[in-house]
């Protein structure tokens, strides 16, 4: 009798969920052109990655959204080449994770670079409650589409309360809507005169990316990355 080993690769935007089972195991799904291996896959191609340093990369991920590099299907863990890059020791330390944050956010495309600012003495936590209100109006209102928000939250130069600075991108051709959308889901009726916004078409060559990271390691708590995919 002859062993074959089959690997197979499913590309979940062509295989209806129903149809899978316990028979048809993958060894790696595609999803909007990005590939994840299944664990062990993962780690037989790339040696110097073991299920433990996998596992410990993930763990420092969890509270962010980085659906970038891990997907999970049928009760098993799935990991995107992208893990490759991260620096398992940068995560760890506040103080390195600009270095590391710029790479990573400069290497994603943006479709704006934006800010908000309120006339209320708003503290960090109230500024960020608000940006995760905004990516989730976004989630909510482009169901069919992916959305990628970063944001950061720092002091007013007078110190009399905080502002956010962010960055926003959907795989959503309509951008004109995106914007006003993004603008009223901040700019409520009755903060209509107490919110000022911008949104204003991302230049890479502008330096926004470096700009909006400038004091995150000021405000360790006041940035995040919200992604639907």
């Amino acid at each position: 009798m002859i062993e074959v080993n089959v690997n197979v690769n499913v590309v979940l935007n062509d295989v209806s969920m129903g149809s899978m089972n316990d028979n048809m195991v993958p060894t790696g799904v595609t999803i909007n052109g990005r590939t994840y291996y299944e664990l062990k896959v993962f780690c037989k191609k790339y040696k110097n990655h073991s299920e433990s340093k996998v596992r410990r990369k993930l763990r420092l991920l969890e509270r962010s959204n980085f659906a970038m590099y891990i997907y999970r299907l049928m009760n098993k863990l799935f990991v995107s080449e992208a893990l490759l890059n991260l620096n398992l020791d940068s995560f760890k330390k506040t103080k390195d994770i600009k270095g590391n944050y710029l790479a990573y956010l400069s290497g994603f495309e943006w479709d704006y670079f934006c800010g908000v600012r309120y006339a209320h003495k708003l503290q960090m936590n109230s500024v960020k409650i608000r940006m995760e209100r905004l990516g989730k109006k976004l989630a909510t209102n482009y169901k069919e589409n992916a959305i990628r928000l970063f944001y950061a939250v720092e002091q007013n130069p007078d110190f009399s309360g905080y502002h956010a600075h962010f960055l926003l991108w959907s795989d959503s051709e309509n951008k004109t809507e995106l914007k006003r959308f993004a603008e009223n889901s901040l700019r409520g009726k009755s903060d209509e005169q107490t919110v000022n916004t911008y949104l204003e078409p991302f230049n890479p060559e502008e330096g926004g990316v470096a700009y909006i990271l400038k004091d995150i390691s000021l405000n360790p708590e006041g940035f995040d990355l919200i992604w639907k995919v």
